[in-house]
């Protein structure tokens, strides 16, 4: 069985997502993985080290160099580079393809995948597991949709749906037009045209941070905490969706050993090289970028709910 996989990357990013591809590798050696690595930017050393890997597993690595052009003007942050757009343009990338599992790279795979890949995707544009603050109403009260609300880092995704309804044009004129609505940029503007037409999976597929942690404190409603829960116990895909990332002395994350794992199986991933310190400065801009995005939230909040009418001077 052959498992279209898609990520995206740079030199910066490149360690993780060599991880990322060994646990994949790693844990579905009965499958051809055919992975697409989409980049604006990549040396000839680091393309050499992803090349590599494919050999010793006998798989195959594309690396795609893209024209981000199409996305001049599209709301981006230092959180949220244009990289996050590159998923968009798989449909017209593979265009031989009808399907394709796009993984953001802070991400671990620990089974096999195909249970997941061979999910009936035929009258949806993708297959997704609801967010770990689907029921935060900050976000709620902005994206206004009414299924629940889902995270676009790991999203098996139906390429032939894509180009039949030409959706990587309409997600790009609606982030244009809609800068407010869209505070996580890509995620919410699919989160608002996908509505009521995706597939929801189970949270072993995406099993993200917050979710190892007290439950009862989540952003996420009750009724799926079972799920969540068991979920936990025995994850598929890991994400790790915080600030703070597994390559960081700092990272509490339950499974942060298991990414160590994978990124020391190899040497050439260079992991020692990257695993440092968080400076405070690092702090400080996380804490400033939280702080950006709640003020938008309250501003477009308040304008949603009590706009302002203007006053007539007599």
């Amino acid at each position: 069985m052959k498992i279209n996989i898609a990520l995206c990357s740079d030199d910066n990013y490149s360690i993780p997502c060599l991880v990322c591809i060994t646990s994949i590798f790693e844990n579905n050696k009965d499958e051809s993985c055919n992975i697409t690595v989409l980049t604006n930017g990549m040396s000839d050393n680091t393309k050499e080290r992803f090349l590599h890997l494919a050999d010793i597993y006998g798989q195959r690595i594309n690396i795609y160099q893209i024209d981000d052009v199409c996305f001049k003007g599209l709301v981006t942050t230092s959180v949220f580079p244009k990289s996050i757009y590159y998923r968009y343009l798989l449909p017209q990338i593979l265009s031989g393809e009808d399907k394709i599992l796009y993984m953001d790279c802070d991400i671990i795979v620990r089974h096999g995948l195909s249970s997941f890949y061979d999910l009936d995707i035929k009258d949806s544009p993708c297959a997704v597991v609801i967010d770990q603050n689907s029921d935060d109403p900050i976000i709620l009260n902005r994206v206004r949709t009414n299924s629940p609300y889902w995270n676009s880092g790991v999203l098996l995704m139906n390429l032939k749906y894509w180009r039949q309804y030409n959706l990587t044009k309409k997600l790009i004129e609606f982030i244009n037009e809609n800068p407010e609505k869209c505070i996580y940029p890509d995620q919410d503007a699919m989160n608002i045209l996908f509505d009521g037409k995706v597939i929801y999976a189970g949270a072993e597929f995406n099993c993200q941070s917050r979710w190892f942690y007290d439950i009862a404190t989540s952003r996420v409603s009750y009724k799926y905490w079972d799920n969540i829960n068991k979920a936990v116990s025995d994850p598929v895909i890991v994400h790790y969706c915080e600030a703070i990332k597994p390559w960081h002395v700092r990272c509490c994350h339950p499974m942060k050993n298991e990414f160590i794992h994978y990124a020391k199986l190899h040497s050439f991933i260079g992991y020692d090289v990257f695993y440092r310190k968080i400076k405070i400065n690092h702090y400080r801009k996380i804490i400033y970028q939280e702080l950006e995005r709640y003020m938008k939230f309250f501003t477009f909040f308040c304008k949603s709910f009590y706009p302002i009418k203007s006053i007539k001077r007599k």
